[in-house]
């Protein structure tokens, strides 16, 4: 949902974090320590929000595991609750 991946944006982005599209590797999100084009993306991000119905499905993340392990980087799930 929307409100979910605004979440996970709103939290990295005030964590000093550049947020970035992570479309291309199957992700939601992908992090960067620095501007992207002077610094390598650490992490690509999976937001699943807690309330929904259907579990994050093992073939998915293994997936986006292996596109994130043949980019260099790190893949980090991203559980959200609801207020």
């Amino acid at each position: 949902s929307f409100s979910a991946r605004y979440a996970v944006y709103h939290y990295f982005r005030s964590r000093g974090w550049i947020v970035r599209s992570g479309l291309k590797f199957g992700a939601d999100f992908l992090l960067y320590e620095g501007s992207p084009s002077h610094y390598h993306g650490k992490y690509s991000v999976i937001v699943h929000p807690m309330s929904r119905s259907d579990p994050l499905l093992f073939e998915k993340l293994e997936t986006v595991s292996r596109l994130a392990a043949n980019a260099v980087k790190k893949l980090m799930v991203c559980f959200v609750s609801p207020p």
